[in-house]
């Protein structure tokens, strides 16, 4: 048995300094003569860095090597490389991979390397069965994915060969919430069964129909006007009151002034009311004068009374109450050759 393991190890080591050592012509077939030199300069980093064991960084140059020139000697390597870093899996597939290009280049040396070393990691590989109920199975549109890969309908049931470490199932279907869990895997040779569970029904509005949006909110009401300030009503009243009381004072003169032309055409007039040319004009300018006085006493009243009630509505004539007031009323008298206004304050 131990002669079995010392063996195996020799295998190992021999096949692993063969790829290292391998002359680059052997390996790059590029008719690029520049894509060429840039696969053989990443191909010496990445063999340095594994000769320092920094795998982490030598596999994504080896993977790199392959977008540039792919062989089955490359490929090797990059499994050599995969499996430092416990990633049996990957390492398990790029070796059937070399092999069977190795095979369509009658490369028989290599394809028969990598066939020893996939079957020497056989054993060791982790597998994962996704397990699909037939219910589930039966969904129309199912999909399911591990690790964003597509798990095919085929392999469903079946062991698959995976890398150990925590490994995300997610099963989706249309118009379905998508169901998804996390598996993991951390021994070598461990073969775990992930049961998948269906995706669930997205609610539906009732009617079978599309939810009505909400209704419109109502349009903010508009601004309330501002009301003058105390002082503009205050100005307003007093000019109010000013203009009436001008308006009463002229009405006042000029009914006087009719007064007394009245009475001097009484001196050119006889009993009878008949008068000469003087006392004629006389009279006429008396009605004229009166006719004014009226006018000026009422635009003057409305003044008047127009600007009191201003003077009352102020904000800051109205802060007492109307009981402390007991009410406020207010009325215009006009009469000819004079007028007044008439209230309770």
């Amino acid at each position: 048995m131990k002669e079995n393991m010392n063996g195996k190890r020799l295998l190992h080591a021999l096949v692993l300094s063969v790829s290292l050592t391998w002359p680059m012509g052997a390996r790059a077939q590029s008719s690029n003569p520049e894509v060429e030199a840039a696969a053989d300069a990443l191909y010496d980093e990445a063999v340095e860095d594994y000769r320092a064991k920094n795998y982490a960084s030598a596999c994504p140059k080896f993977a790199n090597v392959l977008k540039l020139s792919d062989t089955p000697g490359t490929r090797i390597q990059l499994a050599s490389c995969y499996e430092k870093l416990g990633k049996l899996a990957s390492a398990w597939s790029e070796l059937r991979y070399a092999e069977d290009s190795a095979t369509r280049l009658q490369d028989t040396d290599r394809a028969r390397k990598a066939e020893e070393r996939r079957k020497a990691l056989e054993p060791r590989l982790p597998k994962l069965s996704v397990e699909v109920p037939a219910d589930t199975a039966a969904i129309p549109g199912l999909s399911i994915t591990r690790n964003g890969v597509p798990v095919l309908s085929m392999q469903w049931g079946k062991p698959v060969p995976v890398d150990l470490g925590v490994h995300q199932i997610e099963v989706t279907a249309p118009g379905m919430r998508p169901w998804t869990k996390e598996f993991e895997i951390r021994v070598e040779g461990e073969s775990l069964v992930a049961p998948v569970e269906p995706p669930s029904p997205i609610e539906r509005p009732p009617h079978g129909g599309k939810a009505e949006p909400p209704p419109p909110l109502p349009p903010p009401p508009p601004p309330a006007p501002r009301p003058p300030s105390s002082s503009a009503l205050r100005i307003a009243a007093f000019s109010g009151m000013g203009l009436g009381a001008a308006g009463l004072g002229v009405g006042a003169i000029l009914g006087g002034m009719a007064l007394s032309r009245n009475g001097d055409s009484k001196g050119y007039c006889d009993a009878r009311d008949h008068c000469n040319r003087t006392g004629y004009d006389l009279r006429m300018e008396a009605i004229a004068l009166g006719k004014g006085s009226t006018a000026a006493f009422v635009v003057g009243g409305v003044l008047l009374a127009g600007g009191i009630t201003l003077f009352v509505l102020s904000p800051s004539a109205s802060k007492g109450k109307e009981a402390e007031t007991g009410g406020i009323t207010a009325a215009l008298h006009v009469w000819p050759g004079g007028g007044g206004i008439r209230g309770t304050w």
